[in-house]
């Protein structure tokens, strides 16, 4: 890992204090240089955060690649909703590795008695007591440097001693959690990274036996090493404790970390609409289903899961949320139906897509190193899923071991921007098929010479191939003002070679 230690402090105690945190930072430096030889590579904030919700994807990357987290807690800590950010972020995207050989990596630092803190607001309150509480529920290694009404000098002797303390104590931590990620480990080939985890969405009434059984199963295969997967929220370390309390800014704030953790999620839908949140009032299922949705423009290896059972007593707003995800599942290659409401069917079919997804991986950490990831862009509409050559450029892509993000059109959507609602898959592909046919209506191809004009603007220009299946559908490309584009004939006899020819071509894109 890039850092042993991630330093997680309020810059109110470190500025209150006369650099009390710099100071620690270079004291706990030196100590485990002289006591190990060895350099203590550690991460400290020192520019600030922007404003805006989230964590930066610098802090994220920081913390995912740190081996140990120290936070510096005091009432500013609890306070700061950036320093709460970060310790939930830590313990989340640890897993069960946050526990190694019964040695936590969360290594607290006491500087001032944060119980005194008490939040403002709900949301404030809510995620301290999360804090507080995993703290109190852990065997966490604990270096309290607070021993009276003021935090302990950097000139004092009881300071030097303490810092000999932690020094030692986080140097042995260090070999423990070396040792483990020496071990031949999974998480380098896991799909999507860091993310070793399942969304298991919360149900209403009707679903909560399927959920609950789909649940105990899920935990029972990792159980005996058939999968590998976290299943949140259920197993997340700051899940709430009472459904009923949560905004909906508070329910939305973590619901999306733990979707931003897992590789798929899964939501089970019946009559009724569920648990609703405090304030806004929406159902808790149609909350996760929205956020999944949102997720699935931004990540195109996402992918959701629905199933749903229905009754003639279903409510009028329910049986409405329902046929907008049937449309989702209809328009949206992500978004899937699983095959029935009904457990072992449900079991079966993620396994399989569990076991794909894994191949895939594996396939992907024995290409080549070099170049960029092997991702295809395919364009087509949805009328063509049925179409031969469609399902024959769709497996010649799959046998060439490249990854198929796949956007379908559908007749006449009049909010469909090619820039706007395709910029993700622009910028995670490095080449894109185009199937253009006489049969697709004339909007459909309109928009993909549309789309296709987007690729232009690409510096360089997009690695494309545009494939025909009727001949006077090439007439269109002369709409296209670029000559970078690859057109391909499938009416002719060879043309799959072209297209394999096509794909396994390299180019710096």
């Amino acid at each position: 890992m890039p850092y042993d230690v991630f330093i997680s402090y309020a810059h109110h105690d470190d500025s209150a204090h006369g650099n009390w945190v710099q100071q620690f930072n270079d004291k706990l430096a030196a100590d485990f240089r002289s006591r190990t030889g060895q350099k203590l590579q550690i991460f400290l904030d020192r520019e600030g955060l922007n404003a805006g919700n989230v964590l930066s994807d610098r802090l994220k990357i920081a913390l995912n690649e740190s081996a140990v987290f120290i936070p510096i807690l005091s009432p500013a800590y609890l306070a700061s909703p950036w320093c709460r950010r970060e310790f939930l972020h830590f313990s989340e995207q640890a897993g069960e590795s946050l526990i190694i050989d019964g040695s936590c990596r969360i290594v607290p630092v006491q500087l001032m008695p944060y119980a005194h803190f008490e939040g403002e607001s709900s949301e404030d309150q809510d995620e301290a007591a999360r804090i507080t509480g995993f703290l109190a529920e852990k065997e966490i290694l604990y270096a309290d440097f607070h021993n009276r009404p003021v935090p302990i000098r950097p000139d004092e002797r009881l300071f030097t001693n303490k810092i000999a303390e932690l020094s030692e104590a986080v140097f042995k931590l260090l070999k423990t959690v070396r040792k483990a990620m020496q071990a031949p480990a999974q998480a380098a080939t896991a799909p999507g990274g860091d993310n070793k985890a399942i969304f298991l969405a919360y149900a209403a009434a009707g679903s909560k036996a399927l959920r609950e059984g789909l649940l105990k199963e899920l935990q029972q295969q990792r159980k005996y090493g058939k999968i590998d997967y976290r299943i949140l929220p259920d197993e997340a370390p700051d899940v709430p404790a009472d459904f009923k309390v949560l905004s909906a800014a508070e329910w939305e704030t973590f619901l999306s970390r733990q979707l931003d953790a897992s590789i798929f999620s899964i939501h089970l839908f019946d009559d009724l609409e569920g648990v609703k949140t405090a304030d806004t009032r929406e159902p808790l299922p149609h909350l996760q289903y929205r956020l999944a949705k949102a997720a699935v423009a931004t990540r195109p290896g996402f992918s959701v899961f629905t199933a749903d059972s229905v009754t003639d007593e279903c409510s009028a707003a329910q049986e409405d949320f329902l046929k907008s995800v049937a449309d989702d599942t209809r328009q949206m290659p992500q978004i899937e139906a699983l095959p029935a409401f009904d457990l072992k069917a449900v079991k079966d079919y993620l396994l399989e897509k569990i076991a794909l997804i894994e191949e895939k991986a594996a396939r992907q950490a024995e290409s080549p190193a070099e170049g960029a990831p092997r991702r295809v862009f395919f364009v087509h509409d949805h009328r063509d899923k049925d179409d031969p050559v469609c399902n024959r450029i769709d497996d010649l892509i799959y046998e060439q071991q490249y990854d198929v993000f796949v956007p379908v059109f559908r007749e006449d959507d009049p909010h469909i921007d090619p820039d706007a609602s395709f910029r993700n898959f622009w910028l995670v592909c490095n080449k894109a098929v185009v199937l253009l046919r006489n049969a697709s209506t004339a909007w459909c191809n309109a928009m993909k010479v549309e789309l296709i004009k987007t690729a232009t603007e690409k510096q360089p220009p997009y690695h494309m191939a545009i494939c025909v299946t009727e001949p006077d559908t090439a007439r269109r490309i002369r709409e296209v003002r670029s000559h970078e584009f690859r057109i391909i004939d499938c009416t002719q006899t060879g043309y799959e070679q072209r297209i394999v020819e096509f794909l396994n071509a390299q180019r710096n894109v």
